[in-house]
């Protein structure tokens, strides 16, 4: 996609060499524009995203670092998806805005916290250390429903989300 990247090892040390060689041999690309890539749709949450053909989903599942899976019917997951776990909850918050559920949230330390649009609505990332393993997880907020996407920004799988009216 007209993109450079440049992937440095710096060091001698032979098992730094051999791990980072391992790091390359396993690094590929993935495009969210390819046409083997499938689209998932909740009617109910009303989006769609597209993920890799590979790629397996949990429906109405959440599995958690520990592998204890917890059930709700506004949740997808794909466990190992590109660029990591990706999983997509929804509730209806009403009036509340996207600032004020934020306020609410139990983790008060946050390590790293970027605004930005997501399908033209206002989008907050937030990285935190909470949890067992920390979560990094965009929130946003479309009509009355507050989306928890767990992603990173880089995900790809984000990049193809979009709200369906």
């Amino acid at each position: 996609n007209n993109k450079y990247y440049e992937l440095i090892a710096k060091g001698t040390d032979d098992s730094l060499l051999t791990r980072f060689q391992n790091i390359l041999t396993s690094f590929s690309f993935y495009d969210v524009n390819s046409k083997e890539w499938r689209t998932y749709a909740s009617k109910e949450g009303n989006y769609t995203f597209k993920y890799p053909p590979d790629a397996t989903f949990l429906e109405k599942v959440h599995t958690s670092v520990d592998g204890v899976r917890s059930y709700n019917s506004n949740v997808i997951t794909i466990p190992e998806g590109a660029g990591g776990e990706f999983t997509v909850s929804f509730k209806k918050v009403g009036e509340k805005t996207l600032d004020e559920y934020l306020k609410e949230k139990v983790c008060y330390h946050i390590d790293e916290e970027k605004r930005f649009l997501l399908e033209d609505e206002q989008a907050v990332y937030q990285s935190t250390p909470c949890g067992i393993a920390g979560s990094s997880d965009v929130y946003v907020k479309h009509k009355d429903l507050l989306y928890t996407i767990g992603a990173t920004l880089e995900s790809p799988i984000l990049a193809t989300f979009k709200f369906i009216d």
